[in-house]
This record gives structure tokens, C-alpha cells and sequence, in this order.
């Protein structure tokens, strides 16, 4: 996989840093230009993933073991 590439923000969106960025498009209210944002595919799924492993089902704690787990 190439690590470097040329995008046209105005017509390409790119993943960068676990994050898809978006090209510009104008606002239903007003019509200024902005940018999407979200996370990517892959890191929600690795996200998904991490918070299904602290949360199994079989577990029974407390709330505050919970809290404590999911937030390591």
C-alpha cells in the first residue's frame, strides 16, 4: 500500500489518521462550503471491537467495575 497520494479535496475523500475526511459541500441553510469528518470504517470496527471484549455478556459486575473496565 502506498503511503502518499495526491487527492482533489473538491471531488476525492481520503482516510487519514483513523478518520475519513470528506469533500466540501455546501450547507442546506446557508450554502457556505464545509467538510465532512467521521471515523473510519476500520477504526470503528476496531473501536467495536475493544468495547466487546471489556463488556462480555457472561460477566456480572457492579456499575462502578463496569465504569472502571470499559475506561482502561
Amino acid at each position: 500500500m502506498e503511503k502518499t497520494r495526491f487527492v482533489d479535496f473538491n471531488k476525492e475523500d481520503f482516510n487519514f489518521m483513523g478518520f475519513t475526511f470528506e469533500p466540501w459541500r455546501p450547507r442546506k441553510k446557508d450554502s457556505t462550503l464545509y467538510y465532512m469528518v467521521r471515523p473510519s470504517e476500520e477504526s470503528l470496527k476496531d473501536f467495536r471491537a475493544k468495547i466487546k471484549e471489556k463488556t462480555k455478556k457472561t460477566l456480572t459486575l457492579n456499575s462502578k467495575a463496569w465504569i472502571e473496565r470499559v475506561n482502561l
